[in-house]
């Protein structure tokens, strides 16, 4: 996701593109879920 620019190297994308751009486009917000070693991060339609 940081080569199509989505991700900065602290992950600043998410909070400044990513939530924001959903909030914007279809009032949703994503769901952000840390488990163990991996994070996901769940987009609705």
């Amino acid at each position: 996701m940081r080569d199509y620019r989505y991700l900065e190297h602290m992950g600043m994308g998410i909070p400044r593109k990513i939530i924001l751009g959903m909030h914007n486009h279809n009032h949703t917000v994503p769901e952000l879920v840390e488990e163990q070693e991996r994070f996901i991060l769940r987009l609705s339609a």
